[in-house]
């Protein structure tokens, strides 16, 4: 039988540096024109950004330094790393205030007019992730809490389908929330038996739309999917609200493909 999928996301290496929000013609020649195909495909279509500006995307780090978006320590430096930058070489907006909140929303709408997307997955958040310790424009009592929250309100204003995996009594807003990056595993060191307690965790925290992670995990480093592992992984992740995969089932035997199939379709 045929499939019903309904959304497809892009995934990084499509800025021409991180924080530019330019998309690279290198990678993505006609942007538009491939999510038109893919909304003509059914597919709505989604595209990952972030809340930093990397040093090396120069011309842009300075405008936005120059604007007063980016985030300081209270010793006035704004240099902090994420897994895309060396020590010191990234920014991070200051979602604490309201101006940075609303050229931010604005920017992402613009970028979503300029190629015709539906919806953003917002990654990152995390309060660690400022520079240490930051000069944050909220009450003492809610540091560094607020930078996390004031992130995801902000995501917030984009719509109904948006993706984030951070919050901060963010429970009220209607985002998906995503567990953080799941290993390929059968066990606890983040692999799929984590991934039903992780599902609960949250909701008994309050937030009901948890999007697990991608099916049988990331593969990082020399981990490899095997066939036993994506069948099950699948078959835990068919009653959440979102099945999402990475790695195809046709990678595997026909009969896989089928009982994933039979998932989906009971997902459905």
């Amino acid at each position: 039988g045929s499939w019903v999928l309904q959304q497809s996301e892009i995934d990084d290496n499509w800025e021409v540096c991180y924080g530019s929000e330019v998309v690279d013609s290198k990678a993505f020649p006609n942007m538009r024109a491939t999510i038109a195909q893919l909304n003509s495909l059914g597919y709505r279509t989604t595209i990952w950004v972030h809340p930093f500006i990397n040093k090396n995307c120069a011309l842009f780090y300075n405008e936005y330094k120059q604007m007063g978006l980016l985030l300081e320590n209270i010793n006035g430096s704004d240099g902090t790393r994420w897994w895309h930058s060396d020590a010191g070489e990234a920014a991070h907006f200051d979602f604490t205030k309201p101006h940075v909140r609303d050229w931010y929303t604005k920017r992402l709408e613009t970028l979503r007019q300029s190629i015709g997307l539906d919806s953003f997955k917002l990654d990152a958040g995390e309060s660690s992730f400022a520079p240490q310790i930051p000069n944050l424009s909220c009450p003492e009592e809610q540091q560094p809490r607020c930078l996390s929250k004031a992130y995801v309100e902000t995501a917030s204003r984009l719509g109904p389908m948006i993706e984030v995996r951070t919050g901060a009594q963010t429970q009220h807003l209607p985002n998906y929330i995503r567990m953080l990056d799941r290993d390929t595993n059968w066990d606890f060191k983040c692999g799929l038996a984590t991934f039903i307690p992780t599902l609960l965790m949250l909701n008994m925290a309050g937030y009901p739309f948890v999007m697990p992670d991608m099916i049988c995990g990331n593969e990082y480093g020399d981990q490899i999917c095997t066939e036993e592992l994506f069948i099950r992984w699948t078959q835990a992740n068919v009653f959440m609200p979102i099945m999402q995969f990475s790695i195809p089932p046709w990678r595997f035997s026909n009969k896989t493909v089928q009982i994933v199939h039979k998932m989906v379709s009971l997902h459905n």
